[in-house]
């Protein structure tokens, strides 16, 4: 099995809210099916897949202070 060293492994989800829509999200659910994405150290958790991609390709645009997460 293969592990990442304490260096190398993000932390704690960086919240159970979903920041691209702003949907409550159980991260452990979103683990599990691979809806999760590290960004600059901090793993952030999604509903569905279309915010996983939207997320990983611009992320800095939901991590805005500015930005309002919208359904």
């Amino acid at each position: 099995m293969d592990h990442m060293d304490a260096a190398t492994q993000p932390g704690p989800a960086a919240g159970t809210t979903d920041p691209v829509c702003g949907m409550s999200v159980d991260a452990g659910v979103a683990r599990t099916k691979g809806l999760s994405s590290v960004h600059e150290g901090v793993e952030y958790v999604f509903c569905g897949r279309g915010c996983k991609l939207d997320f990983d390709e611009t992320p800095a645009t939901y991590l805005d202070p500015s930005y309002t997460p919208s359904m």
